[in-house]
């Protein structure tokens, strides 16, 4: 009798629990479907790569509020973003633009978000308990609990999963710029990276030193972690500045003077060497908020070729107490690089189909008899030597540009080229930027067949011209 009893009440016991473990996994079900919650950033909202988050979540159940709020506080990274506070943390976007995206990777999504479901790999509590209960009707909770989540982590694994795209990712059909990052003049001013320079007109001003500014420490933490972010998002053909000065200082290249007089710094002799697309101007500054310090930022994105701007994006970042350079610049920069790259982006795509913008100058020296009126024979035909090189470039640029002519000089501003162009020679076929000198190298190469002689003479990126009736070489 007492086994039959006991039995009974063990067969009970279990049939209660399981019933009761029943009713909590359908209360979880219905909390996880309802997703009903919002989300903040805690504080100065965390550092590195890790959201720190106030996540207050309405349920039926308050046992229910450490899992559901990690699910909840995932869910809203993915899908709804963070809003800011008034402490130094901004609104974070969500990993996904898309609004129907939980119903078109619903299956994925349902494993993704079930008890012991992938989603906890990314998420945890600090504190371990809630912060703030209240009961709020008989039947509902609101519940305040601080949740971190691994945001990086998680991007990488919805990337890796075919879930969400990359950052910017771009068809690969679509071209990106090349680009390089240096430090703006205001960064090398503010740390002492200056030099007196000749202006020509017998005194002096003051420019800054980029060959050590970007030599410094500080800076290539920076560019590192700028690079980084680019690199995130597909961006890899970067310029290395240390590389490049390395290879300047090595084939000893001195001072060059353009027929204006110009001097090129070392800065422009790195972008006249590698031509880069864009150049992006990078500002910082660490400002004390103790315990706490905050970054102030600017990044201008510019046309190497006209300096035209292209992109610009600045603010402040979050505070942080214990972050290094590397990560307040992440942290500050991270939330607003898409937006940043997608303008320049969009400038590039513009110069893709309409050509590079560059300024040209044709004109004579002292030894060449004659004008830009001398007349040539072009199949049995006599034609002035401005019109053949108005000729030249109707056929040879993708717009003609604004032009002012004399008899000596023709000066075309606006005139747009094409970006690359495939040297005969190559053996790869890989196409090489076009610039400024080489579009007046190939009219050089055209002019010999009317035995005229001709000198390219470089001056920034995106000017040159071309000197007629000099001695060959």
């Amino acid at each position: 009798m007492k086994k039959l009893f006991l039995f009974s009440f063990l067969f009970s016991f279990v049939t209660l629990t399981n019933a009761q473990t029943g009713r909590d996994q359908r209360k979880a079900n219905i909390a996880t479907e309802e997703w009903r919650y919002e989300l903040s950033c805690k504080g100065t909202g965390g550092s590195d790569n890790s959201y720190l988050i106030d996540v207050v979540s309405y349920l039926r159940d308050d046992k229910l509020s450490i899992n559901q709020s990690k699910k909840n506080a995932v869910h809203g990274v993915i899908f709804k973003g963070v809003f800011g506070n008034s402490v130094g943390c901004q609104t974070k976007p969500a990993l996904t633009k898309n609004p129907n995206l939980f119903e078109e990777k619903r299956e994925y999504f349902d494993a993704f978000f079930a008890e012991g479901g992938t989603f906890s790999k990314f998420v945890i509590l600090p504190t371990g308990r809630p912060d703030k209960v209240d009961q709020v009707t008989k039947t509902e909770y609101r519940v305040n609990m601080t949740v971190q989540v691994n945001v990086i982590a998680l991007r990488e694994q919805l990337e890796a999963d075919g879930i969400i795209e990359k950052f910017a990712k771009l068809d690969k059909s679509v071209a990106k710029p090349s680009i390089m990052i240096y430090p703006s003049d205001i960064w090398c001013k503010a740390k002492g990276y200056v030099k007196k320079t000749d202006d020509q007109n017998g005194g002096f001003k003051i420019t800054p030193d980029y060959e050590k500014a970007i030599l410094d420490e500080e800076f290539m933490t920076a560019m590192s972690s700028i690079k980084k972010l680019f690199i995130d998002r597909d961006y890899e053909n970067l310029v290395d500045l240390q590389n490049e000065i390395r290879k300047i200082e090595e084939e000893k290249i001195k001072d060059e003077f353009s027929d204006d007089g110009r001097q090129l710094s070392m800065l422009d002799k790195i972008i006249n060497k590698v031509s880069p697309d864009i150049k992006i101007s990078a500002y910082w500054k660490v400002i004390p908020k103790l315990p706490n310090y905050q970054l102030e930022y600017q990044l201008e994105a510019l046309d190497s070729y006209t300096s035209e701007p292209a992109s610009q994006e600045g603010g402040f970042g979050p505070e942080s107490r214990s972050a290094s350079i590397g990560e307040l610049i992440l942290q500050s920069v991270n939330d607003k690089m898409d937006g940043f790259i997608g303008r320049f982006q969009k400038y590039f795509d513009k110069m893709q189909a309409q050509g590079r913008k560059v300024e040209l100058t044709i004109t004579t020296s002292s030894s060449f008899e004659g004008s830009l009126d001398k007349e040539y024979n072009v199949e049995g035909e006599s034609y002035p030597l401005k019109e053949i090189i108005g000729v030249w470039m109707t056929d040879n640029a993708l717009s003609e540009g604004n032009l002012a002519a004399s008899k000596n000089k023709i000066t075309i501003k606006d005139i747009r080229i094409p970006l690359t162009k495939v040297n005969k020679l190559s053996k790869t076929a890989k196409p090489s930027a076009v610039t400024a000198q080489t579009f007046l190298e190939d009219l050089k190469k055209y002019l010999k067949k009317f035995e005229i002689n001709s000198t390219v003479e470089p001056g920034k990126l995106g000017l040159a011209t071309l000197v007629i009736g000099t001695t060959p070489d």
